[in-house]
């Protein structure tokens, strides 16, 4: 029991002395490069491990921990667990732990936070009462956590494994953990710092100057995965399709349907079969766009008018631009908007845009414009 118990809280202390001189606590999160901590939790112990009869047992535990920043997505850490159990062998059982490992970090969001992944390998002492025996086992463990990324509180669920068949009963013995810890960040004066505190030292960072929060790459450039300009971390839309306006979370921007100071919209690509109120099959997608900026704007009301060019009779053409203004009111109601939001009168070959005179100027006087009501 002595040997390993020395041994324990021998590299502990060594951990802990040997770091003091070199490392200072951070005043500015940029400069973090490891962490130095306590904590506290419990100890879910196998009942192979416990004692025949007796079952699982759970009891409080303490521990310390240090951690290295060697990657902006990687920590190395070490620790220690110290845990006390009730057995019915006269005594309690005593279990220290030390053990040693790497961090897959996550971000959550851009609070400053992530979720990791822990995987350890180290080395387990039981020490029972007098007359019960004592063993010593390595182990494997895995741990799910929470963590504050530049220190602060964490929290984490671990499974761990003593390698063989050594229990009192001869069986393996798999032990479960839940900790909750508060790790300080520390520096070292010598080293580089960080200033954008992007997790990459200020002497590799190629991109010295990346917001708070943004995902970087090995060199410390930000990442951009949908190209909208936003980088990832930031980006509270990070699936934006190519080429979609974005605000400055990366969320698209809801256009609105009229541009300021304007009123008329001319529905450029709506167009009908000749001599008739039926929409030509490349209408619908224009259309289609019409209804979903107006689902976006409830608030809007509209009159859709139509326009027809010189060509016929004065009357016909009035009654014909009624028709195809209507037919598109009827569209969109179709599409979901409601209809006392819309409404259609023809206006025949009133107010020209362009030049009768020509093929071209005709066919921009066919048309249908939306006109925004008060």
């Amino acid at each position: 029991m002595f040997p390993f118990r020395s041994a324990v809280l021998g590299l502990l202390i060594a951990a802990l002395v040997a770091a003091a001189p070199r490392v200072s606590i951070a005043k500015d999160e940029g400069d973090i490069s490891g962490e130095l901590g306590i904590f506290v939790g419990g100890n879910w112990a196998d009942a192979n491990l416990i004692g025949s009869g007796q079952g699982s047992d759970i009891a409080p535990l303490v521990g310390l921990r240090m951690a290295s920043r060697f990657d902006p997505r990687w920590n190395w850490f070490a620790d220690g667990v110290y845990a006390q159990h009730d057995t019915n062998l006269g005594g309690d059982l005593t279990i220290y732990e030390v053990r040693t490992g790497f961090e897959l970090l996550r971000p959550m969001g851009s609070g400053g936070t992530n979720w990791f992944l822990a995987g350890a390998i180290g080395a387990a002492q039981a020490n029972y009462p007098p007359g019960a025996g004592n063993f010593g086992r390595p182990l494997v463990s895995l741990g799910l956590g929470v963590a504050q990324s530049q220190g602060g509180w964490r929290g984490e669920i671990r499974v761990e494994d003593w390698l063989g068949d050594n229990g009192l009963g001869g069986e393996s013995i798999v032990n479960g953990q839940i900790l909750l810890g508060y790790a300080f960040g520390f520096r070292s004066p010598e080293g580089p710092g960080d200033s954008d505190g992007d997790g990459v030292t200020d002497d590799k960072d190629r991109c010295p100057n990346t917001p708070r929060g943004a995902i970087v790459d090995a060199n410390g450039c930000p990442l951009d995965s949908d190209g909208d300009g936003v980088y990832d971390g930031i980006d509270k839309c990070p699936d934006t399709p190519r080429g979609t306006p974005v605000d400055k979370t990366g969320c698209p921007l809801e256009k609105a349907l009229f541009e300021p100071g304007k009123e008329k919209l001319v529905l450029e690509g709506v167009n009908f079969a000749f001599n008739s109120d039926v929409l030509t099959a490349d209408s619908y997608a224009v259309l289609d766009n019409v209804a979903a900026s107006l689902e976006d704007w409830p608030d809007v009301r509209v009159r859709v008018e139509g326009y027809t060019d010189s060509v016929g009779d004065d009357r016909y053409n009035l009654g014909l631009s009624d028709r195809r203004a209507n037919s598109v009111r009827n569209y969109l109601i179709s599409k979901g908007i409601d209809g006392s939001r819309l409404e259609a009168e023809g206006y025949g070959e009133a107010d020209p845009i362009a030049s009768n005179g020509t093929e071209e100027g005709r066919a921009k006087n066919r048309r249908v414009e939306l006109k925004q009501l008060r």
